[in-house]
This record gives C-alpha cells, sequence and structure tokens, in this order.
C-alpha cells in the first residue's frame, strides 16, 4: 500500500510540474489600446482630413466654374455648350481621379504600417511570454477563437501595459542616446 501512495505521489508530483502556462487576450483591446496603432491612426486621420481639405480645395474652381455656366447656359449656342460642359466633365474626371489614387494611395500605406506594427507587437509579446514562462497565449476575438476562458486567465491589460511600457521605456533610451 505504501508503495502505491508512493508511486501515486511521484505520478502527481511529476504531472503537477509538467502543467503548461497558458493564458489568453482580448486581440480587439489591444490593438486599440497599443499606443502605436493608435498614434499611427491618429496621423492618417489627420492625413485623410488633409486629403479631403486639398480636393475640397480643387473641386471650387470646378464648382465655380460650374455655377458659371448654369448661369448663363440658356444664352449660349450648342457649340459653346458643349465645349463647357465637356471642359467641366474632364474637371470633374480628373478631381475623381486624383481623390480615388490619393485615397487607395494613403490606404494602401496605412495597411502597410498597420501590418508592420502588428508584427513588431506579435514578437514583443512573443518574447515577454517566453521571459513569463508562458506555453501558449490565445487570442480572443469577434470570430470567437474562445468560447469560455477563466478570467484569471485573461492577461489582456497586463500585455497592454507591458507593450507601451516596454516602447516608452525604448523611446527614453533614445532621447538620452540622442541628447549625448
Amino acid at each position: 500500500m505504501k508503495k502505491i501512495s508512493f508511486f501515486l505521489l511521484i505520478g502527481i508530483s511529476i504531472v503537477s510540474c509538467n502543467q503548461e502556462k497558458t493564458a489568453y487576450v482580448d486581440n480587439q483591446k489591444v490593438v486599440e489600446q497599443y499606443y502605436k496603432l493608435e498614434d499611427m491612426r491618429k496621423r492618417y486621420d489627420n492625413k485623410q482630413e488633409a486629403l479631403s481639405k486639398e480636393i475640397d480645395s480643387l473641386a471650387a474652381p470646378f464648382q465655380k466654374l460650374y455655377d458659371e455656366y448654369m448661369a448663363k447656359r440658356e444664352s449660349m449656342s450648342d457649340q459653346e455648350r458643349k465645349q463647357k460642359e465637356q471642359q467641366l466633365r474632364q474637371m470633374q474626371q480628373r478631381l475623381r481621379s486624383k481623390q480615388n489614387q490619393e485615397g487607395r494611395s494613403l490606404q494602401q500605406k496605412r495597411g502597410e504600417e498597420a501590418d508592420s506594427l502588428i508584427r513588431v507587437m506579435e514578437k514583443e509579446v512573443a518574447e515577454w511570454a517566453d521571459q513569463e514562462g508562458y506555453t501558449y497565449i490565445f487570442g480572443s476575438n469577434q470570430s470567437s477563437n474562445i468560447l469560455y476562458g477563466d478570467k484569471n486567465k485573461n492577461i489582456t491589460d497586463e500585455v497592454i501595459e507591458m507593450l507601451n511600457k516596454e516602447d516608452e521605456n525604448k523611446g527614453e533610451e533614445k532621447k538620452t542616446e540622442s541628447k549625448e
């Protein structure tokens, strides 16, 4: 009986030592609160607003020409009217083309930068998880990779804090280096 108890105790000890450390994070919350991604979103929102203002300023001469045309079109000959309409169509096409081209370019750059920042974030989380002894950190998102998770295993806030803190420390190191 003592031998069975002894082997049972050893078996339980071995199993408990081999347990893997796992946790999960809310991916959406991490992405929303990671300051580099937040800064990037603000920067591109400002660029989008500047692009809209630029397009609006380019549209002002078109609108003026269109308003003049509408006021005078009854008194124009068919030939003059056709020429003005052609001129207005060309201006409108150039405006739309510029707006579409600049908008696509901005979206592409934003997507590329976001992908790059997410890869950096994933690398930092992986390094941190390794240091903390995690075997797995699962991601929870809207498509419900994790249907249920013990709230004690949710390390979202801890990961956000680590990402933002590590990057703040790196920023401080760069400031110190540039002063020297």
